[in-house]
C-alpha cells in the first residue's frame, strides 16, 4: 500500500505543480492478447511531465495497467502501477549524462512486485550508451543499450532515424520457475524512422531479435513479466496544432509465455497520445 500511496501522492504533486512544467502528456492504450493462457484484454493509462531548468531536464512518468485475466490459472485480474523518474544534464551540445529510476507495483506477480530499476547513461553527439540494472527478489537483469539518433533535413520535410543495439543478461534466472525458461543472454536491435512534414508526423519501427525482461522506450517501458518477445512492428501518425501534439500508434508483438512455454502469443496494442506544451 505504501507504494500505491506514493504513486498517488506523486501524481497529485505533479498536477498541482504542472504550471512549472514545460510540457504534459497523457496517453491511453488498449491491447488485446491472442493465444495467451493468462491474459485477455486490457487498458493502460499514462501521464508524464517534463520540466527544463537551465541545463537540467527532469521527467516523471506514471503508468497504470488494468488487464482482464483467465481465472484460473490466475486468481484475479491484473493491476500494475509503474513510476519512472529521469534526469539529464546537457553539458554542451555534444555531451549529456542521464540517470533514472523506476519501480513496480504488481498485484499478482509477487516475484517482480516492488522491483527497482536503475539506469545511467552518457551521450556524445548522436551516440548514447545507457546501462540498466533491474533488481527483482529472485533474479536481476542487466541491460546495455547503444543508441544512434539523427535527423536529416530536406527542403520540405525532416527524416529522423533512431537505432538501438540492446544486450540483456539475466542473472540467477534458474533459481525460480518464473524466469527459468528465459535465455541467459539476449541480443536484439530496434530501428525507427520518422517523417515530419511540416506539422504532420508518420513513423514506423521494428525490433529484430528476441528479448525478455527488457527496458524499452528510452527507459520509460519495463517489460517485467516472464514473456519472451520475438517480432515487434509498429506504425504511427500524428499532427501538431499550435502547442498541442497528437499521435495515434499501432504496435504488434509476438511472444512466448515463458513459465508454461506457451508459444505463438500475439499482442496488438493501439495507443492515443496527447501532449500539451506550456
Amino acid at each position: 500500500m505504501k507504494i500505491r500511496i506514493g504513486y498517488i501522492f506523486s501524481i497529485i504533486v505533479l498536477l498541482n505543480s504542472s504550471i512549472l512544467a514545460d510540457s504534459i502528456s497523457t496517453s491511453f492504450e488498449s491491447f488485446n492478447f491472442t493465444n495467451s493462457k493468462k491474459k485477455d484484454i486490457g487498458n493502460r493509462y499514462n501521464i508524464a511531465l517534463n520540466h527544463k531548468e537551465g541545463k537540467f531536464l527532469w521527467q516523471i512518468y506514471y503508468s497504470k495497467t488494468l488487464t482482464d485475466t483467465f481465472k484460473p490459472p490466475l486468481p484475479d485480474d491484473l493491476e500494475v502501477d509503474k513510476l519512472y523518474l529521469k534526469g539529464s544534464y546537457n553539458y554542451d551540445k555534444f555531451n549529456s549524462i542521464y540517470f533514472g529510476y523506476a519501480t513496480i507495483n504488481d498485484n499478482l506477480m509477487k516475484i517482480v512486485d516492488g522491483g527497482n530499476i536503475y539506469n545511467i547513461g552518457y551521450r556524445y553527439k548522436n551516440i548514447k550508451f545507457t546501462q540498466y540494472f533491474s533488481n527483482y527478489s529472485k533474479y536481476n537483469v542487466y541491460q546495455s543499450d547503444l543508441n544512434y539518433k539523427s535527423k536529416y533535413r530536406f527542403d520540405s520535410f525532416d527524416l529522423g532515424l533512431n537505432m538501438v543495439m540492446r544486450y540483456i543478461h539475466i542473472s540467477d534466472k534458474d533459481t525460480n520457475a518464473f524466469s527459468k525458461n528465459a535465455q541467459t543472454n539476449y541480443l536484439n536491435s530496434s530501428i525507427h524512422l520518422h517523417l515530419i512534414y511540416p506539422d504532420y508526423f508518420i513513423g514506423a519501427g521494428v525490433v529484430i531479435g528476441k528479448r525478455a525482461f527488457a527496458i524499452m522506450k528510452d527507459g520509460f517501458r519495463v517489460q517485467h513479466h516472464a514473456m519472451e518477445f520475438d517480432k515487434t512492428y509498429q506504425f504511427g501518425i500524428g499532427k501538431k496544432w499550435d502547442n498541442i501534439d497528437t499521435k495515434l500508434m499501432y504496435v504488434h508483438q509476438e511472444a512466448t509465455e515463458l513459465p508454461i512455454m506457451n508459444r505463438n502469443v500475439e499482442l496488438d496494442n493501439v495507443i492515443f497520445e496527447l501532449k500539451y506544451h506550456f
